[in-house]
């Protein structure tokens, strides 16, 4: 026997697969629903007896109206609403069923579909429950009505000669009864095994994609842990080759000056590619939140980048002129606008302008935006630019906007990129009041 798990996932998951089945069958009965009407009016038709035709009717339409309804929330309902409706749809069922005949009504074979059903969407006490106290006593009850002839006109006249020839029973409705009490355990029984079947499957299925993803994330953890110390072993080694590199530099003139510049070009290149690779694979230090001047510190990033934006021909403004204070952790947020402002730097033609422009929100928030004339990014894959490797550049590493977007998120704020109508890239940084985040972790 399937033991149903305790595990909130698979729950959940085991719970989905039965909302989409249970959604699946109330909509294919909602489309039979025309023709159950024209059964009914057909056994209206075969006997109108007044207490006939009151029963059916309003059943069919009470069923008609439920099938409605579980069409539009059949996969939002919980167990306790399922089991009504179930209920409610069984014994509408057990009604119709005494209405065209009872023990001889030809539906009555349709109620171990129903019961099938009940075993398969609902929990197992409530379907054997179910069954147990109201389908099975149900079916004797019209066995005793038919056998005793209580209600003489309960059998449809176009069945007499099938189930009476006499106007006397006999034993034939007991016998009938205890044949649809084991066909209606087994129906049970039957249900109550497929459902087990499939929870079965969902589950290991889940369990081996969680044994799956859990030997990727052990392996992945190794491999950055791995990573990270190999890149903090180089970090010494190129300060060293930097430093003995700035030494040669002062003994040599001519090509091989700029053979000597070149290589210390590369080794800066290569820190800052080390840098941004161990901010991104150690954990996010907590935040030191305090109130910070994002103006003049936005004016300090561009200062710092005035020389790379003279070689390029290119300007740096900062708005507005005042101070803007905000409550953020200075540190993280100057590495989040160093690495925006050296981006739109690179981006820019010559003789174009890079804007920063610093905006309180109606929310309290605060927007800092890091503006272009480049060629713009493409909306197809300007989110894919926050993904570790992704980058546009011809030397880039792809880490540097994975750790900016990381830090704002640690800041419960957001960093996006959008291509500008007129030109070139926005690169907008959103932070909140307050910062939310004060363990370090990142969204």
């Amino acid at each position: 026997m399937f033991v149903q798990p305790t595990s909130p996932a698979l729950r959940s998951l085991h719970e989905l697969v039965r909302a989409r089945m249970l959604g699946g069958l109330f909509r294919v009965r909602l489309l039979m629903t025309p023709g159950i009407a024209v059964v009914a009016s057909l056994f209206m038709f075969l006997d109108p007896a007044p207490w006939r035709v009151a029963l059916i009717l309003s059943t069919v339409v009470g069923v008609t109206i439920l099938a409605l309804v579980e069409s539009r929330v059949a996969t939002r309902i919980g167990d306790r609403r399922v089991n009504a409706n179930v209920a409610a749809t069984a014994s509408a069922q057990l009604i119709v069923i005494f209405g065209s005949g009872g023990i001889a009504s030809p539906l009555l074979p349709a109620a171990v579909l129903v019961v099938i059903g009940i075993a398969i969407f609902t929990p197992r006490s409530f379907s054997l429950g179910f069954l147990v106290l109201v389908q099975i006593p149900v079916i004797w009850i019209f066995a005793i009505v038919h056998a005793s002839n209580l209600l003489p006109g309960i059998v449809l006249p176009i069945f007499h000669g099938l189930y009476s020839d006499s106007g006397t029973p006999g034993l034939g409705p007991y016998f009938a009864a205890a044949i649809y009490t084991v066909v209606l355990l087994a129906g049970s029984k039957l249900g109550a095994f497929f459902r087990d079947a499939v929870d079965e499957m969902v589950s290991r299925y889940v369990l081996d994609q969680e044994r799956t993803l859990n030997a990727y994330a052990e392996q992945s953890r190794t491999l950055t842990a791995l990573s990270a110390e190999i890149a903090h072993e180089l970090k010494n080694p190129l300060a060293s080759v930097k430093g003995l590199a700035a030494l040669v530099r002062k003994d040599v003139e001519g090509t091989t000056a700029e053979r000597v510049d070149v290589l210390r070009r590369e080794v800066d290149r290569m820190q800052g590619i080390l840098g941004e690779f161990l901010d991104y694979s150690r954990p996010l230090i907590p935040l030191q939140a305090e109130e910070v001047d994002v103006t003049a510190l936005a004016r300090e990033v561009a200062a710092l980048h005035e020389g790379m934006a003279q070689q390029r021909d290119v300007t740096i403004t900062v708005s507005p002129a005042g101070a803007l204070g905000h409550r953020a952790d200075p540190r993280k947020l100057r590495s989040v606008l160093i690495n925006l402002v050296q981006n739109a730097i690179e981006a820019s033609p010559p003789r174009a302008h890079v804007e920063i422009e610093i905006e309180r929100r109606p929310n309290g928030g605060l927007g800092v935006r890091v503006i272009d004339h480049g060629e713009g990014v493409d909306p197809e894959i300007a989110e894919k630019l926050f993904t570790v490797g992704a980058t546009t550049k011809t030397q880039g590493n792809g880490l540097g906007l994975a750790v900016a977007r990381g830090l704002a998120r640690q800041h419960g704020g957001e960093l996006e990129l959008r291509a500008r109508p007129s030109g070139g890239t926005m690169a907008e940084l959103l932070l909140p009041r307050e910062p939310k985040a004060t363990l370090g972790v990142a969204a």
